[in-house]
């Protein structure tokens, strides 16, 4: 028994840069099933841009799978995440990755939780998808651990982010979907050894974006309060999700500092950098992070430490944007740490020019005199170097 319908296959375009990201950072389902599933996860890191998914219709087998109980019959050689939609068990969870590092898509498949994106579908399969079930197993995330990175004694770097941003600085970590996944304890577990040396621990949740499952994130900052009662955890987030109650939850799991980046004032300009092309959702992804800045200077101001961040590259965002935004903080509190972030020519805006001095004394001067008193600026030798994927290349070439 078999079906014809239009299936997809990643493919790589001419301008390919073979530097090996697709074949060793990303946990590829075609390894053992010898036929791409169309899953896309490939896609987002790929520093050229050069992946995409091309259709075509064939004819494929059927295999029955059983869904919170009821039978289906799907075709071959698709993920479980898409199975999922053709029987209308559509996730609950909007918010994805799609590139197999963040796990809020996890299913329950054959008593193991597994990543419904990229997990393909099998004869017999047996999937959960309510919360109920779903929730009694300990959450899961790839991450990782970069000891005295930055400004931490311990940076944990999630995988996977809702964004799709050409500078993305770390790009070569946040679209990466392989390794060994963690439950939020392992991680703790993983964390104690490293800061077993420090007398004054503090670790910084980056990414990637950590927003994305919830549940791992309030897990891991809980225990690691639980175990280090005057810890210093802060969070580098893009503050897409980072919602009234989200910060509510957050604080009372032990968070101490947080840095919400704000990516524009603008629409346009927003879904510009950030690679959100669906108009509503990038709307309010940028809402939800204005407003939650706004949450955190209200209710928060002598709770949590609060720096914002305004990534900055004048090809992007106009003086005229850097000065509304300002006047729009500045309105909030205008002694708001104020952390403006030069832009690296990295990922796939390797292209553009590096961010002159007279163009970041400009922005800085913009923001103060639209009334902030605390402004500093994060760049050149303040951030370390984005990866480029020619140091990937030498795992072509095995060296």
């Amino acid at each position: 028994m078999g079906i014809e319908m239009k299936y997809y296959k990643a493919v790589a375009g001419n301008d390919c840069l073979k530097c090996g990201f697709c074949k060793y950072f990303v946990q590829c389902p075609m390894e053992k099933e010898k036929n791409c599933i169309g899953c896309g996860t490939c896609l987002k890191g790929c520093p050229a841009g050069d992946r995409s998914l091309k259709h075509n219709l064939e004819t494929r087998t059927l295999y029955g799978i059983v869904v919170d109980g009821n039978q289906y019959f799907v075709p071959a050689r698709i993920s479980v995440r898409d199975a999922l939609e053709l029987v209308g068990k559509r996730s609950s969870h909007m918010h994805h990755c799609n590139s197999g590092g963040c796990f809020t898509c996890e299913v329950m498949v054959n008593g193991n939780l597994m990543r419904s994106c990229l997990t393909p579908v099998n004869e017999n399969m047996v999937i959960f998808t309510n919360q109920e079930t779903l929730q009694k197993q300990p959450p899961l995330r790839l991450v990782s651990f970069f000891p005295n990175y930055f400004h931490a004694s311990l940076s944990v770097f999630t995988h996977g982010c809702n964004f799709s941003c050409g500078f993305c600085h770390n790009w070569n970590i946040t679209f990466s979907s392989s390794g060994r996944s963690v439950t939020s304890i392992e991680a703790v577990q993983m964390a104690r050894h490293i800061l077993a040396s420090k007398t004054d621990p503090r670790v910084g949740i980056s990414g990637g974006e950590p927003t994305l499952n919830r549940r791992w994130l309030i897990d891991f900052i809980r225990e690691l309060r639980k175990l280090y009662s005057n810890i210093r955890i802060q969070l580098d987030t893009n503050a897409s999700l980072l919602t009234n109650d989200y910060i509510d939850e957050l604080y009372d799991a032990g968070l101490t500092d947080i840095s919400p980046d704000l990516k524009g004032d603008d629409l346009s300009t927003f879904m510009k950098l950030t690679g959100i092309k669906e108009k509503n959702l990038a709307n309010r992804y940028l809402e939800t992070a204005w407003e939650g800045v706004k949450y955190l200077v209200n209710n928060y101001h002598d709770r949590i430490n609060l720096a914002v961040a305004i990534p900055y590259h004048p090809s992007f965002i106009s003086r005229q944007e850097i000065e509304r935004m300002g006047k729009r903080l500045a309105n909030m509190d205008n002694k708001i740490d104020v952390n403006l972030i030069i832009y690296q020519p990295v990922f796939r805006m390797r292209s553009v020019s590096e961010v002159s001095d007279t163009d970041i004394d400009e922005a800085l001067e913009l923001l103060k005199d639209a009334g902030l008193q605390k402004v500093w600026c994060q760049e050149g030798d303040d951030i370390p170097r984005g990866v480029s994927p020619e140091d990937l290349l030498l795992l072509e070439d095995g060296s």
